[in-house]
């Protein structure tokens, strides 16, 4: 049951229904009786009805069938069940593929009926599909027909009246639905706040069958213990999106007050839920799930939440959907027993495999192991010190429900019958001390088991019957032997399966290739002999002797090495080193014993970025997927000499090469390599992923032409800035000086800095009210200007001309407010007239006019005043930028030092 759940729970988490799988009827009705409209008037002169082909135009709504379709759509705004819809059709046992019903202003509509209603007054016996729209709430059925009802049921809500959803009108339409319904979803699509939504006593009552039920975009109210209590088939709970503060429906407890009655509806109710889910969700942040509800649900399977409060004593799987991890995590099993100590155990959603992860933990025996609630057992335990498996698979609690097992890296060195799970599907047994299988477990693995396969350390050349008689299905024989073998033995490697223990037995090559001759093609079949070299050999390496063709195999592969150890040099014959799968980064030199020796050098799979001092023989070369990006002059010098003058084979995909014209001499390379270069399809560049047989040397080196368009465009961009700037000038400068940005650029220097005041402000005694913002901003902003103006700086008895010239004597700056009191003022006027001779032979701009909204014209002023106006800029007071723009006016400070 748990992996049908786990395929049914993609559909929970999109929460749609889905009628594609449907399969359709050759019954589908395909035309309207033709006495529609007989039978529908009833000779009454009261109704109208006109018929077409198969469109149906009554006074209360239209109709349409095609192909099987039937569409409705009432004209009425108001209406009743009495509308006096007549059945389509005289025959029996007739299905519509779909039924749509539109028109209806809102849910609380009485023509807003459940599917089976419809169905029955238009006289059809089935419907594949029911849908019905009202302005506040779609309705969706799959596979209504009068005798069950539907078996899905979809409720969307569209939109809200002040976040109000008709929660009633869903609850009505589900207690009037027939009772058997499988899968239930109630959803919000609008795009206001999360709506509430009500659930009443009784809903699900009768809907014993439903297997799923889903709620999301809701804020779930009044969900109590009696609400799912008739849900005795309820599988997959789902709250996505939705809000539930009131979890207490979850419980099984009960309060003292509780009378009886209600005790046994509380214990029942939440019985049901306890006894019967397997699958919970809530997929919302907004409210934390508290997990030790859960305790006591026997057939919980997963609890997929995001915001939740950690409990330890669960069988559940806890999956955390805020994240983007796979894995869900593990509690205890459904025997109570936790994860061994020292161990990681959790659940993998992709490959429904309960994992229990010992790896590399020092252990000596398999621990006791928890059986989970689901999910296939598998138990990591390589890189450990097991010498044997469990005497009997039964003794060790949980190890004969595994799967999987994988023990490589032990230091096994027998395996019996007896000692393997009896429901064993994999087996990993590498890299351990077996020497023989015994009949038994050849037989039971042929049949039952998939080995691990990798690489023998060594060859075997048995007369063992028993281990020939099942080899075509058992054995992974991967090793050190001739290309054209390994060749043969890769593309039957699904097939052909050796174990990589150290058979105690030695292998001739021509016996295995005589024997897969026997089931295979012969073409692989060569006089090729391998023995074991006596002679020193580095440590974690495998050195081999071959006579056909004479050679001397070193082989380092797959040990995590970080460099090339001493090699020995055998006479007479050249070395293969197999150097794959390693941390090498750097060559070794030629003076390493037996580097120069080397003619075939494999090193896929490392870390390499350069490539040099390369043995001087050198007929063979793999780097595959290293970080290689460039390769210098001399070693393309090397590699053009020796592919003249031998047959020199090279492998170089999977780097990040550098397609840039400092390299074209390499693209060149390998673009005319031909058949030198095994994988040239394959070479691609690494900023962009392009073949690089494919890239021409005129897209990574520009021409004389783009060199010189470039350097024209740049010069039009450069001459287009300087020309932006100019025309900003004054906006940037304002800019930089309101923000302290190169002020040695915005700040002017002052010539006359040892006056009194930074500005004089001149304005009529009917505009005292304006000052206000002045101070404010100019004397008590990050700038303190000192301000002078009439009502606080000038002494009493000094005449008023003599004041005003004295102020804008000792003044920096004269702000003229120009109003309509200003203009209309004598002492504003003569104010003015002053500063404007005052400041007339300045080599700075003193004078700053503030030009309020109210002044249309300068009418009012004389000839030499409205010229100035007229000739000389002025502050809006409307400007949006107006305050920057008059502090910029104001007195800067010296090298850009704030005043």
């Amino acid at each position: 049951m748990s992996r049908n759940i786990l395929a049914f729970l993609p559909l929970v988490l999109t929460t749609e229904i889905y009628f594609c799988r449907i399969p359709k009827s050759d019954s589908y009705l395909l035309n309207i009786r033709e006495d529609y409209c007989d039978i529908y008037c009833q000779g009454s002169n009261d109704k109208s009805c006109l018929k077409t082909n198969n469109t149906v135009v009554t006074n209360h709504f239209q109709m349409e069938l095609e192909s099987g379709h039937l569409r409705i759509k009432w004209k009425e705004r108001r209406g009743s069940i009495e509308s006096n819809i007549t059945s389509i059709t005289d025959e029996s046992g007739t299905e519509l593929e779909s039924l749509t019903v539109t028109g209806i202003p809102s849910s609380k509509d009485d023509r807003f009926r459940p599917g089976i209603d419809y169905i029955r007054d238009f006289g059809v016996s089935k419907v594949l599909k029911y849908e019905i729209y009202s302005g506040d709430l779609i309705i969706l059925e799959a596979e209504p027909d009068l005798k069950n009802g539907p078996s899905h049921l979809a409720l969307i809500f569209t939109f809200t009246v002040e976040n109000i959803i008709n929660s009633h009108a869903a609850n009505s339409y589900i207690r009037r639905t027939m009772d058997n319904l499988k899968t239930i979803q109630i959803r919000y699509e609008g795009r206001s706040q999360t709506p509430e939504f009500w659930m009443e006593d009784g809903t699900f009552k009768g809907k014993t069958q439903l297997n799923l039920l889903t709620f999301q975009g809701l804020k779930m109210e009044n969900l109590t213990s009696n609400t799912f209590s008739d849900l005795k088939s309820l599988k997959i709970l789902n709250f996505t999106n939705t809000i539930v503060r009131d979890q207490s429906f979850l419980r099984y407890e009960c309060i003292h007050e509780c009378v009886l009655d209600f005790l046994l509806m509380y214990f029942l109710s939440s019985a049901t839920l306890r006894n019967n889910l397997e699958i919970f969700i809530m997929h919302t942040e907004a409210v934390k799930v508290e997990l030790e509800h859960f305790e006591n649900y026997s057939k919980l399977r997963f609890i997929q939440v995001v915001n939740y409060e950690p409990h330890e004593n669960l069988t559940a799987f806890v999956c955390d959907s805020g994240t983007w991890k796979f894995d869900c995590k593990f509690s205890h099993g459904i025997d109570g027993r936790r994860c061994p100590g020292k161990c990681k155990c959790y659940y993998e959603l992709s490959s429904m495999e309960f994992h229990i992860d010992c790896t590399q933990r020092n252990f000596t025996e398999i621990p006791p192991l928890p059986i989970p609630i689901d999910g296939r057992p598998v138990l990591r335990f390589s890189n450990n010190h097991l010498k044997d498996l469990p005497s009997n698979a039964k003794e060790i609690p949980g190890y004969n429900q595994l799967q999987a097992l994988d023990v490589a890296a032990n230091e096994i060195t027998s395996l019996g019958i007896q000692q393997l799970p009896q429901r064993l599907q994999h087996l990993s047994i590498r890299f351990n001390n077996i020497t023989d299988l015994g009949k038994k477990v050849v037989e039971f693995l042929s049949k039952h088991v998939a080995i691990h396969r990798f690489g023998n350390k060594w060859f075997a050349d048995c007369d063992d019957k028993v281990l020939l008689e099942y080899t075509y299905s058992i054995i992974n024989f991967k090793g050190k032997k001739d290309p054209e073998i390994n060749n043969y033995l890769r593309e039957r490697s699904e097939r052909n399966r050796f174990s990589e223990n150290p058979w105690s037995c030695f292998w001739e090559t021509r016996f295995l290739i005589s024997f897969m001759g026997k089931r295979e093609s012969m073409k692989y079949i060569a006089p090729l002999d391998y023995q074991d070299f006596r002679g020193p050999c580095p440590d974690v390496c495998s050195c081999l002797l071959t006579y056909y063709p004479t050679e001397f195999i070193v082989d380092c592969s797959g040990e995590g090495l970080s460099e090339i150890p001493p090699l020995p040099t055998p006479k007479d014959r050249p070395t293969t080193l197999l150097f794959q799968n390693n941390k090498l980064r750097v060559l070794p030199n030629e003076s390493m014993p037996g580097y120069a020796n080397v003619g075939r050098l494999f090193l896929a799979n490392n870390r390499l970025t350069e490539l040099d001092n390369l043995p001087r023989n050198l007929s063979y070369l793999d780097i595959r997927n290293n970080r290689i990006a460039v390769i210098n002059r001399k070693t393309l010098d090397i590699f053009e000499n020796r592919s003249k003058s031998s047959d020199l084979k090279l492998f170089l995909s999977g780097n990040p090469w550098a397609c840039t014209c400092e390299e074209k001499d390499f693209l060149g390379f390998v673009k005319g390599g031909g058949p030198r270069i095994g994988d040239v399809t394959n070479i691609t560049c690494g900023d962009t992923g392009n073949l690089l047989i494919e890239t021409d040397e005129s897209s990574v080196c520009p021409s004389g032409f783009v060199h010189y368009v470039t350097l024209t465009v740049s010069f039009m961009l450069m001459i287009l800035t300087i020309n932006l700037m100019i025309y900003f000038k004054q906006p940037l400068l304002i800019w930089f000086y309101e923000h302290g940005v190169c002020l040695s650029l915005a700040a002017r220097q002052e010539l006359d800095e040892r006056k009194k005041f930074d500005a004089f402000l001149s304005f009529t005694h009917k505009d005292e009210d304006l000052i206000e913002e002045f101070v404010e901003r100019l004397e008590n902003g990050p700038q303190k200007f000192q301000l002078c103006f009439y009502l606080r700086d000038w002494l009493l008895g000094v005449s008023i001309p003599e004041c005003i010239s004295q102020s804008v004597k000792d003044s920096r700056r004269i702000i003229i407010l120009m109003t309509n009191h200003f203009l209309k003022s004598t002492w504003g006027r003569l104010e003015f007239r002053l500063a404007l001779h005052a400041t007339s032979q300045d080599r700075c701009k003193r004078l700053i006019v503030v030009l309020y909204p109210e002044v249309e014209n300068f009418d009012d002023l004389d000839s030499e005043l409205r010229t100035y106006m007229v000739l000389n800029t002025y502050l809006k007071r409307d400007d949006p930028n107006f305050w920057n723009k008059l502090i910029y006016s104001m007195p800067h400070s010296v090298q850009g030092e704030q005043p």
